[in-house]
């Protein structure tokens, strides 16, 4: 048994299995793989056995690239008895696998709200004399004259309690601007997160209507047990709901204790639209050349031969047909057999000012789910991760095609 040279993480590592004298047919040799570190996915770990029907068989176990700063590991091979064949003395060997990570990244807790990323938004009206920002649901009454300056937000926030037989309950609670306590538990109808429900696979409850707008909470199970939760919101008239929205602190943990109600970080709302004046109102100018053009963006992604997949960011600017040139980060590879449910980000690109990584992580089916994160000079932390509507690379695409998700709309 022998091993490679060194590698770097991302890379992968490689081993021999010698045979003397080689056997004249196939023989099934079983190893186990173990690691120091952290390096391995965890399905690459374990009894293993392979088909060796030559003096020599050389084998490779990929390794894991991500951006945590980590002290170099190493992968072991080593052979087990079994029939047919003896162990030699060299029956097992390590391959060093050297980290690439810098400084540690700093530790976020309690990030700020994000930045303003809006996700398939309508087109936005024509502005006024003094821009504004766009309303949404919340209380007006006919007195209320017409807003000059940006309008303040209600926040919603998802509660959920295990019961007895092992569901999860999941309500809403708002709250209105500037007050300090939190309203009644608002119940959907079907508001139960069923035993049992396969992970990664969001349901739905029933809607609730606030303020002319419709809410419901979105749930899934994950990997390690914990589930889930967003938020969805539909206009009046709508037939399709909008993207999820999901609060910085939206896990509901595994083994908690019946009966007892968590909480996730609130979303703030839009305010509500005043009423119009009596009178109406005077032509609207052309628009301000102090408004900021909406640019689009979109996530690309394809598979590589060694089976990796390499993603791009494209941008379009407001009213253009086509896409402009890929825009490829610096760090932009996801590794094969990465496990699932682990997001990994590429190194940053700037774009108008503005910094942006694609985050990516491989799901139960196979599948990679991909999302953008946005960064305002100056900022020390990343935003929200926003989830394009079309975002999931399929687990078998035709290799070396890019794909395409659904644009993002960023605002200023």
């Amino acid at each position: 048994m022998s091993g490679g040279s060194a590698v770097t993480e991302g890379s992968s590592a490689s081993f021999t299995i010698s045979a003397s004298p080689a056997p004249t047919g196939s023989l099934s040799v079983s190893y186990t793989v173990s690691q120091s570190g952290s390096f391995v996915a965890a399905g690459q770990i374990g009894l293993k056995s392979r088909s060796v029907s030559g003096a020599t068989s050389t084998f490779t176990i990929p390794t894991l690239g991500d951006s945590a700063d980590e002290p170099s590991g190493s992968v072991t091979v080593t052979l087990n008895a079994g029939t047919g064949y003896t162990v030699g003395s060299q029956g097992s060997a390590s391959v060093t696998v050297r980290d690439d990570d810098g400084g540690t990244p700093p530790v976020v807790v309690n990030p700020p709200p994000p930045p303003p990323v809006v996700v398939n938004p309508p087109p936005p009206p024509p502005p006024p004399p003094t821009p504004s920002v766009p309303a949404g649901p919340g209380p007006s009454t006919p007195s209320d004259p017409v807003p000059t300056t940006p309008q303040v937000t209600a926040e919603l926030r998802i509660n959920a309690r295990l019961i007895e037989d092992g569901r999860v309950e999941f309500a809403l609670q708002a709250r209105g601007p500037g007050d300090a306590s939190w309203g009644e538990r608002l119940l959907p109808q079907r508001r139960f997160f069923p035993v049992g429900v396969e992970a990664g696979r969001w349901l739905a409850s029933s809607p609730l209507t606030i303020d002319g707008t419709e809410w419901r909470i979105n749930a899934r199970r994950l990997a390690d047990g914990r589930v889930e939760f967003a938020l969805q919101a539909r206009a009046p008239g709508d037939a399709a709901w909008g993207e999820r929205l999901l609060p910085q602190r939206r896990f509901f943990p595994a083994g908690t204790e019946e009966g007892r109600w968590l909480s996730s970080s609130p979303l703030d709302v839009p305010g509500a639209d005043p009423p119009p004046p009596p009178d109406p109102p005077p032509p609207d100018p052309p628009p301000s050349p102090d408004v900021a053009a909406v640019p689009e963006f979109r996530i690309t992604a394809r598979l590589l031969d060694d089976g990796r997949v390499e993603f791009a960011l494209q941008a379009r600017a407001p009213g253009d047909a086509a896409w402009g040139e890929r825009v490829s980060p610096q760090r932009r590879y996801l590794p094969a057999g990465t496990e699932a449910g682990r997001w990994l980000s590429s190194s940053a690109l700037t774009v108008d000012g503005r910094e942006w990584r694609i985050n990516a992580r491989r799901v139960e089916d196979g599948r990679l789910e991909f999302a953008l994160q946005a960064r305002a000079p100056g900022d020390a932390v990343w935003g929200e991760r926003v989830l394009p509507q079309r975002r999931f690379f399929p687990a078998e695409p035709p290799p070396g095609a890019w794909l395409a998700s659904s644009p993002l709309v960023a605002r200023e």
